[in-house]
């Protein structure tokens, strides 16, 4: 799921600074503000109906789909034994097989500093716009807006020890 990102404890007051600055034409002039995909049980969904309905804007919040998910139980083992009989063997085949492709020689790299950091982004910025150009758009790491966005934060993360950026190599 999407949402409006808001830092714990102050999300009526980021709902209220938005529904503001929407209805006062801070963004530009617009006619439709659509944000898909969000997660209609997040607190952010009720607040900001709220603060648009405040500034006299109308509000509609369908739902168009669901994000699938699955509860995972506390351990691999515990997980595997869950699945049905063939999805079980299809995934453990399917680590066999890429155990012998790399023939052990892979690795799960995190960033935990700046310079991991680093790599991890431009690698997730390469991958992304590699999928993206494949069907002949551009990706959003293409808007310097979009990076500088996700440089601040992904920093920010880093700083704070939150920041989950997790990759593999192989070969």
């Amino acid at each position: 799921y999407l949402n409006i990102i808001a830092q714990t404890g102050r999300e009526k007051a980021v709902a209220d600074s938005l529904a503001d600055s929407l209805a006062s034409g801070k963004f530009g002039k617009w006619s439709e503000f659509v944000i898909p995909s969000m997660d209609e049980g997040n607190i952010m969904v009720p607040l900001l109906g709220q603060a648009l309905n405040r500034v006299g804007l109308t509000v509609a919040s369908p739902i168009t789909g669901a994000a699938p998910y699955i509860p995972l139980p506390r351990t691999w083992p515990d997980y595997l034994q869950s699945l049905h009989q063939k999805k079980r063997y299809v995934i453990t085949r399917s680590m066999r097989d890429f155990e012998t492709w790399t023939g052990g020689a892979w690795k799960l790299h995190q960033a935990r500093n700046t310079a991991d950091l680093a790599e991890g982004s431009r690698i997730l910025a390469d991958l992304h716009n590699a999928r993206w150009h494949a069907d002949g758009e551009t990706g959003a790491f293409q808007q310097r807006r979009f990076q500088a966005f996700h440089a601040d934060v992904m920093q920010r993360l880093l700083e704070e020890n939150r920041l989950e950026l997790t990759w593999l190599t192989a070969h």
